[in-house]
Protein backbone atom coordinates (compact mmCIF):
# COMPACT_ATOMS: atom_id res chain seq x y z
CA UNK A 1 0.00 0.00 0.00
CA UNK A 2 1.30 3.44 -0.91
CA UNK A 3 0.28 6.43 1.14
CA UNK A 4 0.50 9.81 -0.53
CA UNK A 5 2.56 12.46 1.20
CA UNK A 6 1.23 15.86 2.26
CA UNK A 7 0.14 18.20 -0.52
CA UNK A 8 1.74 21.61 -1.15
CA UNK A 9 -0.64 23.44 1.19
CA UNK A 10 0.03 21.05 4.08
CA UNK A 11 3.80 21.33 3.53
CA UNK A 12 3.63 25.15 3.66
CA UNK A 13 2.11 25.31 7.17
CA UNK A 14 5.14 24.25 9.26
CA UNK A 15 7.34 26.86 7.59
CA UNK A 16 4.66 29.55 7.64
CA UNK A 17 4.92 32.78 9.51
CA UNK A 18 1.97 33.41 11.84
CA UNK A 19 3.38 36.43 13.68
CA UNK A 20 0.73 38.73 12.12
CA UNK A 21 -2.06 36.83 13.86
CA UNK A 22 -1.40 38.96 16.95
CA UNK A 23 -2.80 41.94 15.01
CA UNK A 24 -6.33 40.50 15.19
CA UNK A 25 -8.45 41.29 18.22
CA UNK A 26 -10.85 38.80 19.74
CA UNK A 27 -14.43 39.24 18.57
CA UNK A 28 -16.69 40.77 21.21
CA UNK A 29 -19.87 38.69 21.42
CA UNK A 30 -21.41 41.17 23.93
CA UNK A 31 -22.19 38.42 26.42
CA UNK A 32 -23.94 36.14 23.91
CA UNK A 33 -22.87 32.54 23.52
CA UNK A 34 -21.83 32.13 19.85
CA UNK A 35 -22.80 28.45 19.97
CA UNK A 36 -26.44 29.40 20.55
CA UNK A 37 -26.71 31.85 17.65
CA UNK A 38 -28.06 30.88 14.23
CA UNK A 39 -28.72 27.38 12.97
CA UNK A 40 -26.35 24.46 12.45
CA UNK A 41 -24.79 24.11 9.00
CA UNK A 42 -23.69 20.80 7.50
CA UNK A 43 -22.70 19.36 4.14
CA UNK A 44 -25.12 16.86 2.59
CA UNK A 45 -24.33 13.64 0.73
CA UNK A 46 -24.12 15.43 -2.61
CA UNK A 47 -21.89 18.23 -1.25
CA UNK A 48 -24.84 20.60 -0.81
CA UNK A 49 -24.91 22.97 2.15
CA UNK A 50 -27.79 22.24 4.51
CA UNK A 51 -28.88 24.79 7.10
CA UNK A 52 -30.88 23.83 10.18
CA UNK A 53 -33.22 20.86 9.73
CA UNK A 54 -33.19 20.80 5.92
Amino acid sequence: MTVAGPDAEARAWPGGNAWRLVEFRLYDWCGDDPYTLGEPVRVGPEAEILIGGE
